[in-house]
């Protein structure tokens, strides 16, 4: 029974094992959600793909990180990056796509990587919470910057 528990732990926080992907799978797996974006913009399908994300990383990766992987954030888990990136895209439409679509994967990874303050303090929470949050609010700040560029820079 345990093994199948972190099979499915395995495969939910790798994203079908997108986290196994040899050169920035964190990257890749924000490349691949962006365009979940993309093709389904301020649609009913990306709000109800973003909260199944969201909950499903809050319930899977702090038990897939300390039993399966065994370690606090292993960089296979790469649920937290797609949570990150589709929250970076809340709230926009297909005005501006590409520009968009561009600038919100470079700001998110941007913050993601470097964690400036407060991001580095909320990554040291642990648990799920750990894993989870401090990408969740790198796309919040890139949300906010995005939008500022939508609106002043991208006319």
């Amino acid at each position: 029974m345990k093994k199948s528990i972190d099979i499915l732990c395995k495969l939910i926080t790798t994203l079908c094992f997108i986290g196994y992907f040899p050169i920035a799978p964190g990257t890749f797996a924000s490349i691949i959600f962006s365009l979940v974006w993309f093709f389904t913009k301020r649609s009913i399908l990306y709000y109800a793909i973003t909260f199944l994300v969201l909950l499903l990383g809050f319930i899977f990766t702090g038990y897939s990180g300390r039993n399966v992987f065994k370690n606090s954030d292993p960089k296979e888990i790469v649920i937290d990056e797609a949570s990150g990136i589709l929250v970076a895209f809340l709230g926009f439409s297909s005005e501006k796509s590409f520009y968009t679509l561009i600038s919100g994967i470079l700001l998110f990874r941007a913050f993601d990587i470097f964690k400036p303050f407060p991001i580095n303090k909320i990554e040291k929470i642990g648990g799920s919470a750990g894993i989870m949050l401090d990408d969740i609010f790198s796309g919040v700040i890139a949300n906010a910057l995005l939008h500022i560029l939508v609106r002043f820079v991208f006319k």
